[in-house]
């Protein structure tokens, strides 16, 4: 589950899948280079479906998911009324999820949710399934497929945090469409029934607020990045004003200790500066400046604005430290490291260009 159990599976190995369409027979071929052939279409499905099932999910817990995939996919094929089908369908969505396969995950996640009788089954069907949507940037089907899962069953069914979760993601997503307003007040009002039942004001590793939280920075970046740099104090004003207020969302998303957000935010800030520097950094020179006086211009702006890059750089470390601490790797952790050299190589370029190599080391 993405919010609150996000599933994992750190894949330690790749495995080669070959396939050959003769005599209905499939070849697996094992990372060990020991060859272990299975009959798809024959000899699979005289077996019985428990020990199919049984023989899928024994691949798919030792992370040798090619073969569970084929064993899952023919269970499906010749037992398509089994109540293994669900099941089969749901870690296939699982498989694709691990491999970034977002597409095939969206599809077997949608699925195993029609398929599965109980409702806890469906709602980790759901969840995942907006997960994976997540990834594709699909912020429509979250809204539609959020209220499609609660209209077509009793609410008092859905356990509250799942409820609540789904809230939440129809919230971010209505950010992310730009009906601020709405996704917004969704947001606020998770965080208000959140803290009523927090009393004593207690904050940490409350999913919830995490996740509210950053879905408030989140709104107001939007925000941000519409307003556009005019050079003048007026919009800088109003930009600066608008970084601090996503900042302070974004650090008590941070210091509720939820791994996962606490790396989304801190991302998101270091977003922030860098995108302020963007904005200062590219504006157009005054046109009456002669080259030298260009070149001059360029460098005072640079000692003027690199402090925005040292609070970015600042915020991506600490991101990274914080995902080494508890041995986590998600999205942002690439993100936040791809960025991170990126700011570095920068960096270091304008300080040759504009101050040499004795300042450089001041960075460091």
């Amino acid at each position: 589950m993405f919010l609150f159990h996000r599933f994992f599976i750190m894949i330690s190995s790749f495995f080669i899948f070959i396939s050959c369409v003769t005599t209905g027979e499939y070849v697996l071929k094992k990372e060990n280079n020991e060859n272990l052939k299975e009959t798809v279409s024959e000899k699979n499905c005289e077996e019985s479906v428990s020990n199919l099932f049984s023989k899928a999910s024994s691949y798919f817990d030792e992370k040798k998911f090619d073969s569970a995939e084929i064993l899952y996919e023919n269970l499906i094929k010749c037992f398509p009324d089994s109540e293994k089908v669900p099941y089969s369908y749901f870690n296939l969505g699982l498989i694709s999820f691990e491999k970034k396969e977002y597409l095939s995950a969206v599809d077997s996640f949608k699925k195993s949710w029609y398929l599965f009788d109980s409702v806890a089954d469906k709602s980790d069907a759901v969840l995942l399934l907006l997960d994976s949507y997540r990834f594709l940037s699909d912020w429509k089907s979250i809204v539609a497929d959020s209220n499609n899962f609660l209209e077509t069953l009793n609410e008092r069914d859905v356990e509250e945090s799942v409820e609540r979760e789904l809230i939440l993601r129809r919230s971010e997503a209505e950010i992310e469409l730009g009906n601020i307003f709405d996704g917004v007040l969704y947001a606020k009002n998770i965080i208000s029934i959140v803290k009523k039942e927090n009393l004593k004001g207690e904050t940490l590793y409350v999913p919830e607020l995490a996740y509210g939280y950053y879905i408030l920075g989140r709104s107001i970046l939007k925000e941000f990045d519409k307003v556009v740099f005019k050079n003048d104090i007026d919009t800088l004003t109003k930009k600066c004003t608008l970084l601090l207020d996503a900042q302070n969302y974004f650090l008590m998303s941070i210091r509720t200790g939820i791994v996962y957000w606490s790396n989304a935010s801190a991302y998101s800030v270091a977003s922030l500066y860098l995108s302020l520097f963007d904005d200062m950094d590219k504006y157009p020179y005054p046109k009456e400046l002669s080259p030298d006086e260009q070149s001059v211009y360029r460098c005072e702006l640079w000692n003027k604005t690199a402090v925005l890059l040292r609070k970015a750089r600042k915020k991506l470390e600490l991101n990274l430290a914080i995902a080494d601490k508890d041995d986590n790797h998600n999205d942002y952790i690439d993100k936040s490291m791809k960025t991170l050299f990126e700011i570095n190589a920068y960096y270091s370029q304008k300080e040759f260009e504009c101050s040499g190599e004795e300042n450089e080391k001041s960075f460091h």
